[in-house]
């Protein structure tokens, strides 16, 4: 009988009147702070980092708790080697490094392969978005997150070209650029670049693809050598250097050589590239 009681003073005056209870409500959800500083997602410059006071010393718009490059403004917050020193700011972007540079140059010791010149870092892209400088020769790329892909195989010996950095032949440059892979790599997935001459004659470059399975990827240079097996991680370099002792293409421990290069005029950088296959960023020294 007693049951019956409780049941009908349920159902009549509802659970928190009948026990004597506050009236339960949820709790109202309010704007996201994630660093619980005060100051709401939408208005923080720090939204990771509790900075209540928001100090942004260099006006950028990055609160200096968060902010990679704290004396001097920059449009992108990003540190792409993970030194703790942005972009815009580090001696070697794509490389972790202290901060020497012996020459003096604006190129840090650790990413200068030619302490004998003073030398300049002539392209530097991150692709955190994909810039205006960047043109599509065979189908539209796309951006995601730090990365750039293209959304379809490019045709053989096109890709994502460069219409304004250019680069000289006759005297030495290197390149790095950083390719991660969404995907296993399969047959057919490849990453490289050329150099592309106002005729469009290939005049530099090298690919990493896969040929076969079990997949090994394959440096190869441009023009075709045989090819050299090197095993790659999902975020891998791929560095070129280009002297007159000779040109070295590089991945991991693997290294393919073309003895004698050949000088050119100024020629334009393309980018090659699988769907899968993300680019990370793109710098040339020169």
């Amino acid at each position: 009988m007693r049951g019956l009681v409780v049941l009908a003073g349920l159902i009549t005056s509802g659970c928190n009147q009948f026990y004597s209870l506050d009236k339960t409500e949820l709790a109202p959800e309010g704007p996201p702070d994630q660093d619980s500083d005060g100051v709401l997602d939408q208005a923080d410059n720090c939204v990771g980092i509790a900075n209540p006071d928001q100090l942004d010393t260099d006006d950028d718009g990055f609160g200096d708790r968060c902010d990679f490059c704290a004396d001097l403004a920059t449009a992108f917050n990003h540190d792409e080697d993970s030194d703790l020193r942005g972009d815009e700011c580090d001696l070697c972007p794509v490389e972790p490094d202290f901060p020497a540079d012996q020459e003096g140059d604006g190129v840090g010791d650790a990413c200068d392969n030619d302490f004998a010149t003073r030398n300049t870092l002539v392209l530097f892209d991150l692709f955190v978005e994909l810039g205006a400088d960047w043109e599509s020769s065979s189908g539209a790329w796309f951006t995601s997150g730090d990365a750039v892909g293209p959304a379809t195989a490019p045709v053989p010996g096109e890709g994502l070209r460069n219409i304004v950095a250019t680069i000289t032949g006759t005297r030495r440059w290197w390149l790095s650029i950083g390719v991660s892979s969404r995907a296993p790599w399969e047959v057919g997935d490849e990453f490289g670049f050329q150099l592309v001459d106002g005729g469009g004659a290939v005049v530099a470059g090298c690919r990493v693809n896969c040929s076969r399975m079990p997949c090994a990827l394959e440096l190869r240079p441009e023009p075709e050598e045989a090819p050299v097996d090197a095993m790659s991680a999902p975020v891998e370099t791929l560095v070129f250097n280009f002297s007159s002792f000779g040109a070295a293409c590089i991945v991991g421990a693997a290294v393919a050589y073309r003895p004698d290069p050949t000088p050119f005029a100024d020629a334009q950088l393309v980018l090659l590239g699988s769907p899968k296959v993300q680019l990370r960023h793109v710098a040339i020294w020169q």
